[in-house]
This record gives structure tokens, sequence and C-alpha cells, in this order.
């Protein structure tokens, strides 16, 4: 019996002592977007991760005055760390992203009017969905704060393209600007708060 004791203690401490190749994130500057987003990352060789992240939003309605997106995306990445140790340091990523909204646009109340008209009509709101896909590149420095405890800032570039359906009657998909604004060069930034294990 001692010694199945002890096998089973020397497994164990074994066990503790492995390196922790997962670490479970939120990014806390998505919050401020009305976004909760988490990232799950995995070791899958010394010096290179792969991540997924998912993101949701309910609504941005009270963000902007022009317009309401709720929807969801998905971003898989793949981790470059260049001194050789995975989960920690400075890191390369490539990314791919799939994005998915249902929109509302008042045109009226939109800075960026397609049409000068627009703005003396009494009311011009476009509802919508736009699907966006897109590839991009990313940098950051993941921290150790403590044995479990990362910190992950980072920012990239990624551009998309969008696929727009109005299906408001009397609109075209070229006069949805919040389906534009999905189409093209569109900017990356977080600070990720993470779980290791």
């Amino acid at each position: 019996m001692k010694k199945l004791l002890l096998c089973l203690a020397a497994l164990l401490s074994a066990h503790l002592g492995h390196a922790q190749k997962t670490v479970a994130k939120l990014n806390t500057v998505s919050l401020l977007y009305r976004t909760a987003s988490v990232l799950a990352e995995r070791q899958v060789h010394p010096a290179v991760s792969v991540q997924l992240g998912v993101f949701y939003t309910h609504s941005t309605g009270q963000m902007f005055s022009d317009r309401e997106l709720s929807g969801f995306g998905i971003t898989p990445e793949v981790r470059f760390y260049p001194s050789g140790t995975a989960l920690q340091g400075f890191y390369l990523g490539l990314y791919a992203r799939y994005q998915h909204f249902r929109a509302h646009e008042d045109i009226k109340q939109s800075m960026f009017p397609t049409r000068p008209e627009d703005q003396t009509l009494p009311g011009r709101p476009i509802d919508g969905t736009i699907n966006a896909f897109g590839l991009g590149l990313t940098t950051g420095y993941q921290v150790r704060i403590t044995k479990h405890l990362r910190l992950d800032p980072f920012v990239g570039l990624g551009f998309n393209t969008a696929f727009s359906n109005v299906t408001t009657p009397g609109f075209t998909n070229h006069e949805f600007y919040t389906a534009q604004t999905h189409d093209g060069a569109e900017p990356r930034l977080g600070l990720a708060v993470g779980y290791a294990f």
C-alpha cells in the first residue's frame, strides 16, 4: 500500500510540474464596446501556438446615435514566438476572421450620409445583415504575472471583404454605410487577461 501511495504521489507531482500549455483569456478592451470576447490559446510546438477567439455583442445601440449592431465573430489565429518559448514574450500572429451582424442604421443621423438629400428627410432607417470575411496580422507581448495569471496586450490590422443584404424596401446595398465600415482595413486591439493551465 505504501508503494502504491508513493507511486501516486510521484505521478501527481510530475503532472503538476508539467509545463502549462493552455491559456483561457478574456479581452477587456471589448467590454468597452459592450462586447464579450473570449480566447483560448494552446501551445502546439515549443515556439508556436494556436488561438481561437469568439466574440458576441447583443447591441451597440447606446454607443452610436446613427446605428446599432448585434452579432458575433470567430477568429482563429496562429502565433509565432521568436524567443522559442510559446505562450510567453513577444509574438507575431496570422489570423482569419468571420463576422456576422444584424444592423440598423439611421441615415439622417449618420455623419457619413450616402446622399446629400438624406440629411433633409424626416427619417431614413435601414435594416440588414452583414457578413465579413478577413485576414490579418497581429503582434503582442504575453506576460506571465503569476504562476497562472497572464496578461496579453496586442494590436493588429486586418483586411475584410463584407457582403451586405438590405432588408428595408427602397434601399440598395451600396447605401448601407454600416456595411462599408466592415469592408476594407480594420484595426484590432486588445488587452487580454488569462489563466494558464
